[in-house]
């Protein structure tokens, strides 16, 4: 396999404890969860007539599926990934990989992955609750396309940063605090960029795609997505 036998025993072994099913389950229970909060504080107990209504409420709730889930595996993928790396060198277990035959895309891939696999396992469960908002009106499926896969390219990417600086530095505390202070700074610096260039020109359109919370408001033709869709 291209990940190597590390993440083969973690994508055996893993979504078999009880503790990852109930993650899984409790995840999208609290969507349906959120989804019935709006509603009530949006509505209440009133009935609704107009079509246009569920369509603006169907718009707000794939809105905040999508900021909340990509806020959930932009961090949690680059925590985990730096965590059970950092974790490695604090048992002296990092050093027994080491040893082995191993080679390094194996080694690499294969932490990464492994560590990966609940943030991208949680993504894919949202998927039918994304499209339940389908049914509600005011989202259209390249919409919901793009959403999971600006999610799923943030989960990498925040997670390959997490493995960098967990192979790179040797205490746990240092390794994450890096971690995030990079991530803010990042993210901070590409607001930069796109305020002084100015959003709606070529080059702050451009450096604006690598911010995950820019990107997941374009639709497919990289143009701004409205939510809810008119």
């Amino acid at each position: 396999m291209f990940a190597g036998p590390i993440f083969s025993r973690e994508a055996l072994t893993t979504p078999r404890r009880l503790r990852h099913f109930l993650i899984r389950s409790g995840y999208v229970a609290g969507l349906f969860v959120l989804m019935y909060t709006a509603g009530q504080a949006t509505f209440g107990w009133q009935q609704v007539r107009s079509l246009g209504d569920v369509a603006h409420f169907g718009g707000l709730i794939f809105q905040m599926f999508s900021l909340l889930q990509l806020t959930l595996v932009l961090f949690f993928g680059m925590l985990f990934t730096a965590g059970n790396i950092a974790q490695e060198k604090d048992r002296q277990t990092l050093i027994l990989l080491l040893m082995t035959d191993l080679r390094r895309r194996e080694m690499v891939l294969g932490k990464l992955l492994a560590s990966l696999l609940l943030p991208l396992v949680l993504v894919a469960t949202s998927v039918p609750v994304l499209c339940v908002t389908l049914l509600l009106g005011g989202v259209s499926p390249d919409q919901v396309a793009w959403s999971i896969g600006v999610c799923t390219a943030a989960t990498f990417a925040s997670g390959a940063w997490g493995g960098l600086v967990a192979f790179w530095k040797e205490k746990t505390f240092q390794t994450l605090a890096i971690c995030v202070l990079g991530l803010v700074l990042f993210l901070g610096t590409i607001e930069a960029v796109v305020a002084l260039a100015g959003a709606s020109s070529a080059v702050g359109g451009v450096v604006g795609l690598l911010n995950p919370y820019r990107a997941s408001r374009r639709d497919r033709s990289g143009r701004s997505a409205c939510w809810p869709c008119r």
